[in-house]
């Protein structure tokens, strides 16, 4: 099980109970009062508090990434969402659940990393 936090394009009250079922722990950008607030905000948040993100907001992210990168700035990972214009290849919830599961089980190290969960369904 992880730490996690959704960032606001998946701030969703489903999401949350999917992945809380699925027993992980999960804040979002309302439950940490930071709606509206930047990507580094988002990221810079997540990492004081020992959580792995998870985005759709991949492009914004992969930057973010990069920068973070540039500069030796430590997180706890990145998880990306691809989204798809075709509704049958969009991730629901329960996708995205099992995606965190089948990645989380795969033992890859996460922290400082990036990784696309559409390939983990």
């Amino acid at each position: 099980m992880a730490d996690l936090h959704l960032d606001e394009c998946l701030d969703s009250d489903l999401l949350v109970k999917h992945l809380t079922g699925d027993g992980h722990t999960v804040e979002t950008p309302r439950t940490a009062r930071l709606i509206g607030r930047s990507d580094a905000d988002q990221l810079t948040y997540a990492t004081s508090a020992g959580r792995i993100i998870i985005t759709q907001n991949v492009d914004d992210f992969v930057d973010l990434f990069d920068r973070w990168q540039a500069e030796a700035r430590m997180h706890e990972g990145i998880l990306l969402i691809y989204h798809d214009a075709n509704g049958r290849k969009k991730m629901t919830p329960a996708d995205i659940v099992r995606a965190v599961r089948n990645f989380l089980a795969s033992g890859i190290a996460i922290q400082n990393e990036i990784y696309v969960l559409n390939h983990w369904r």
